[in-house]
């Protein structure tokens, strides 16, 4: 058959297939005898590999972090660098995690379609949000905490679902369904004031929304790949947004006009965030590094490097020093972003 192997010489029949490949390689070589075809099993032991981090976040008092590794959530303190508890309850893997703004409450989305509203004192389960058709690729909330919008998509030959909501976050109400997604949903944030929705497409542009009148206000173009990340500034003047492209745009909130390209990953930016005073803007991606920015400036300020990985999420604390990281090496990391220095290392 035309592109199999050949078989040997002295075999009239070989037939080699991969039986299984999970925790190891298991082959299975057939040799054909006259008697039947005798096996023999090979396997090769592969070393374990630690989950991706997925996502971090910064409780509101900055005192404890919070990651996500496929159905789990740890909670470390700062401080110490010490676990504070562990607890799971999605049935697919999470996908994002934030803590609701003046609470201890903390929420996590998952490729289940839900959210989950956790007590981050015990762990506990306190409410869940139903309401999405496909997995969930982004949660943001307004500066005050009471509206949140989330991003959910699936994309197959079989299934497309692009989906932008607004919800109550007291009550887990949904209060709208944004209109005009038209391809896959990477990325949303919500402004501090509520006002606006901003979310990054796979179709390369940025498309904001008016909140109280749930409709499109414009759709910004610029990048020439996949938009993954959006964010607004702290005081709700800029939003960035960072591409598979390798570049990260900066835009006017009153015109939506671009104001400058930063430059400098050597591979696809998959996350963006502003820190607390809005002076410095954290980026990463799949070159392994994150890069911090002087917004004022527009100038690359220092590169973190440690991660042995793809770098899936940052979160700036309560100053602009403390930064966190997490990735496909399976830690999380803490750094003064100030100082471009490494504090610890969580595993």
């Amino acid at each position: 058959m035309s592109g199999q192997p050949q078989p040997p010489n002295d075999h009239p029949r070989w037939c080699p297939r991969i039986v299984s490949m999970s925790l190891g390689l298991v082959f299975c070589f057939s040799l054909g005898v006259a008697a039947g075809c005798a096996k023999k099993t090979v396997t090769a032991a592969a070393a374990a590999i630690p989950p991706w981090i997925e996502c971090v976040a910064f409780s509101p008092d900055g005192k404890t972090l919070a990651a996500a590794a496929d159905q789990d959530v740890k909670l470390w303190d700062v401080a110490t660098g010490k676990e504070k508890l562990s607890f799971h309850g999605h049935s697919s893997a999470i996908t994002v995690v934030a803590f609701i703004p003046g609470s201890d409450k903390l929420i996590t989305g998952s490729h289940d379609h839900t959210l989950i509203v956790w007590d981050s004192a015990t762990g506990k389960q306190e409410r869940t949000f139903q309401g999405h058709k496909t997995p969930i690729t982004s949660v943001s909330f307004s500066a005050d905490g009471k509206t949140m919008a989330t991003a959910a998509s699936h994309a197959s030959p079989f299934i497309t679902s692009y989906e932008v909501k607004l919800w109550n976050a007291a009550t887990g109400d949904c209060l709208a369904d944004l209109p005009n997604s038209p391809a896959f949903v990477s990325s949303v944030a919500l402004s501090p004031d509520g006002k606006t929705v901003a979310a990054g497409f796979w179709d390369e542009t940025v498309r904001i929304w008016d909140v109280a009148k749930r409709s499109l206000v414009t759709t910004l173009k610029g990048h020439a790949e996949t938009v993954s990340s959006v964010a607004f500034s702290p005081d709700g003047k800029l939003l960035a947004s960072g591409s598979w492209e390798r570049t990260i745009k900066l835009w006017d909130t009153e015109t939506w006009k671009e104001l400058a390209t930063l430059q400098g990953h050597d591979d696809r930016i998959l996350v963006v965030k502003f820190s607390p005073s809005g002076k410095l803007l954290a980026s990463a991606g799949d070159d392994h590094t994150i890069r911090i920015w002087d917004v004022s400036s527009r100038q690359l300020r220092s590169i973190l490097a440690g991660h042995k990985g793809i770098v899936k999420d940052v979160a700036f604390g309560t100053t602009d020093s403390l930064l966190a990281s997490g990735g496909q090496d399976g830690t999380v990391r803490l750094w003064d972003a100030e100082k471009g220095e490494e504090r610890m290392t969580l595993r």
